[in-house]
């Protein structure tokens, strides 16, 4: 995680600062490695189906560190070679997210998959308070390439964790197959299920992808790595806070569900204020509402992600599942820098704005679709599910 948001956040800023905050060096950036990671993502979901998960996680630590050494010695040529960063970090991030999410799909369901996912994002959100404050501090106020080596460092340590991790082999299982498990999603009456949640993570990814342009409008309305990194933490800390709240309350009850809807429909209204300007004060409220309030809807999405096998009733599944949903997030992938890169060639900054609140307001259809999908899939089944 924390080596991700080096690449992504501090990547960002360096191509907006090199090239004068020009759009079309960061579009294409996130359109390459979010290509290569589709391809890390489907090659390793085929391969760990019958051979071993912890293997692609410690070959992807690997790839990380070799994309953050590229860093390193060629800081100076960042916009000469972004794609080749994109090409490296995107492989290995697919190898790591397509082993990692399967072994969790197998490993949690239920009210444990609450729990984790809950705890995951306490987790990622603890990262996102040390990470960008440290880099934008290091980067503003001692080199880039500091920054670099620590990330480098944290590659590494990744690498080591990687080494104690129990081996997970399932050699016994079927070839993976998406022809055969939509046509088993078929025969089982799932298929409506199956569809209706590949397009709800795909709408669900799209405003997840918000976190290119929260980058780009925050370096335009702050104009510092250390500002960046700053605000960055303050988020993070406020995220924490949110949702170990709702874990508090508990989701099924009635605070816990006002949190839910407040969670879906409060970030619009607080992003509208994008549209008029781009300032400290408009981007703030993005943030708050994107960064911080939204997280209740993104974990109660993400436990669906990861549980839909087991509320349809068959385990078996879970690979192909997993990747299925990765095929919905190729969609927002590829449409977000396309987006950026269109506002470049269009030169209006307004297209921007534009698309951040129109994501905003997806959310709400989100939010909404999740709740439908529960009501009308789960609560379907014959089997008492978790």
């Amino acid at each position: 995680m924390s080596l991700s948001l080096f690449m992504s956040t501090f990547i960002t800023a360096r191509l907006l600062s090199e090239t004068d905050n020009s759009l079309l060096a960061v579009g294409l950036y996130f359109l390459v490695t979010w290509c290569a990671m589709f391809v890390g993502f489907a090659i390793t979901s085929y391969v760990i189906k019958r051979a071993s998960r912890v293997w692609a996680i410690r070959i992807s630590a690997i790839g990380k560190v070799i994309a953050v050494i590229l860093v390193i010695f060629l800081q100076d040529y960042t916009v000469e070679y972004f794609w080749l960063f994109g090409i490296i970090f995107g492989l290995a991030e697919g190898m790591y997210w397509g082993a990692i999410l399967t072994l969790t799909a197998q490993t949690f369901s239920g009210s444990k998959m609450v729990g984790f996912v809950i705890w995951e994002q306490v987790a990622r959100a603890i990262a996102s308070i040390l990470m960008p404050f440290t880099l934008g501090a290091v980067i503003e106020w001692v080199a880039f390439g500091v920054a670099a080596i620590i990330s480098f460092g944290l590659g590494v340590g990744l690498l080591i964790c990687t080494l104690v991790m129990k081996e997970e082999t399932s050699r016994n299982c079927k070839p993976l197959s998406m022809r055969n498990y939509l046509r088993a999603m078929k025969e089982q009456g799932h298929s409506k299920a199956v569809w209706n949640h590949f397009w709800l993570q795909a709408l669900h990814d799209t405003y997840r992808r918000l976190v290119v342009i929260k980058v780009i409008l925050l370096m335009v309305a702050v104009g510092t790595n250390i500002g960046l990194g700053i605000f960055g933490s303050v988020f993070a800390a406020a995220n924490i806070l949110i949702i170990l709240v709702y874990k508090w309350l508990g989701p099924k009850t009635k605070k816990g569900a006002a949190m839910y809807w407040l969670s879906a429909f409060l970030p619009f209204s607080l992003a509208l204020y994008i549209l008029f300007d781009v300032n400290l004060t408009s981007v703030i409220l993005l943030h708050v509402g994107n960064s911080v309030i939204g997280s209740i809807v993104r974990a109660e999405v993400d436990k669906l992600r990861f549980n839909l096998t087991t509320y349809l009733g068959d385990k078996s599944w879970h690979t192909e599942s997993i990747l299925f949903t990765e095929i919905a997030f190729m969609l927002s992938r590829l449409l977000i820098p396309l987006i950026i890169i269109v506002a470049y060639f269009s030169d209006a900054f307004f297209i921007i704005q534009v698309i951040t609140v129109t994501m905003m307001a997806l959310y709400m259809v989100v939010g909404v679709m999740n709740k439908r999908w529960h009501k009308k899939f789960r609560g379907s089944q014959k089997k008492t599910l978790p």
